[in-house]
């Protein structure tokens, strides 16, 4: 939604606006995907940090937190080739892990993130599955929140 707004892929909005300017972008899309019926808003990693954000996830619906190892996460978020020589490389497509070890910066993000990640309703275990198994354990998370709801 960002990319489509703004014209500008997120690389792009980072270096030449800086992080505080996409969060803001950010904070928009979440507000108007919020307003919308019966629909799946997924985030990025940074979204539930802003205390701000995370009250209009839980206003909105189910909030439900998806959960893999660094390792899986760093797989998922970056690009593989081999260099002529037979020399594996990886690049990665975000900007919080441009520079450095990707890993490590994976990790502090993590950590850094803990907290606002636990205040999800429910989480959901991805290291193993695929993006079909996945969509089937969100709704089983989203159904079994929704029915505590209804007995509350």
């Amino acid at each position: 939604m960002i990319v489509k707004k703004s014209g500008r892929q997120i690389p792009e909005i980072f270096e030449m606006d800086g992080e505080a300017a996409f969060r803001e972008l950010e904070r928009q899309a979440l507000t108007d995907a919020a307003q919308s019926e019966r629909c799946v808003i997924s985030t990025g990693g940074g979204v539930p940090v802003d205390p701000a954000n995370r009250a209009l996830m839980r206003e909105s619906g189910v909030v439900v937190r998806l959960i893999a190892s660094p390792e899986t996460i760093l797989a998922r978020l970056t690009t593989g080739n081999t260099t002529r020589s037979g020399k594996k490389w990886r690049q990665t497509v975000r900007p919080l892990l441009q520079g450095g070890e990707p890993m490590e910066r994976i990790k502090v993000l993590l950590g850094e993130r803990e907290e606002a990640y636990a205040t999800a309703d429910e989480a959901v275990d991805t290291e193993e599955s695929i993006p079909e198994e996945t969509a089937a354990r969100v709704i089983a998370a989203w159904e079994r929140v929704t029915q505590a709801w209804s007995v509350e």
